[in-house]
């Protein structure tokens, strides 16, 4: 799972992507983030997520980036391999269990506090991407700590912005209200990002027509994007395979 931010900047009559790819290098920002690291760009944010064990794997040797006991068993933790060679089960069960740090909350972050990726804000275009729809248990929670429902509003800053996936998010396979809570969590995610002014009755249809899936067609070499929006409703394509 990983997010991305980008900033395109408005060139005359249509948005310019080639100045993105100018200021920001795509294997510098792949080889950041798969570092664990947030990448922070002239015109880019991006994040892969944090879980653990899989950051053993993914970046072994990279800080620990949740607030831990910073000693186990007197040896002081600095990297996810120094959790796994000195810390006990108890210890990775109630600090690393079931924590994880979801690719969209941790680009948001830094994304609020990043100047320089607003410089195009007037004019330009954000396009704030996730590979999979964000999650109902989580990311579009009220009732969670680490939704971003708070955070991701501030993509309109820019006049022109969207959020696109790719992928429909599978929370559990043998959950039978798993159509209607994907659908309800972009309803949320909707409201959050409704253009100002718009009315409380209007918002989720507002919102929704900013939120995109596009994905690579099987067989086909060419993307194919459907707009989340079907008169007023969230569509069957952005919440379903089938």
């Amino acid at each position: 799972m990983f997010s991305v931010a980008v900033s395109v900047p408005h060139n005359k009559d249509k948005f310019d992507m080639n100045k993105v790819t100018d200021d920001d290098d795509g294997e510098a920002v792949r080889t950041k983030i798969l570092n664990c690291d947030v990448y922070i760009g002239n015109r880019v944010v991006a994040a892969t997520v944090l879980k653990w064990p899989n950051v053993l794997d993914q970046c072994p040797n990279a800080p620990v980036q949740w607030p831990v006991p910073k000693k186990c068993n007197g040896k002081e933790i600095k990297t996810w391999a120094d959790i796994a060679a000195f810390c006990d089960g108890e210890y990775i069960k109630k600090n690393l269990y079931p924590q994880a740090a979801h690719a969209e909350s941790r680009t948001l972050n830094y994304f609020k506090e990043n100047d320089k990726i607003r410089k195009n804000s007037k004019d330009g275009l954000m396009v704030f991407y996730v590979r999979d729809s964000p999650c109902g248990e989580t990311c579009t929670n009220p009732g969670n700590t680490r939704n971003i429902l708070s955070k991701i509003p501030a993509i309109r800053n820019w006049k022109n912005y969207v959020v696109v996936f790719s992928n429909v998010f599978k929370p559990d396979d043998n959950n039978p209200n798993r159509v209607n809570e994907l659908r309800e969590s972009l309803e949320r995610l909707g409201y959050a990002i409704a253009e100002k002014g718009t009315k409380e009755e209007d918002k989720k249809s507002n919102g929704l027509k900013h939120i995109f899936r596009c994905y690579r067609q099987p067989k086909m070499d060419e993307m194919k994007c459907l707009i989340c929006n079907t008169n007023g409703a969230v569509a069957h394509k952005c919440i379903s395979n089938v």
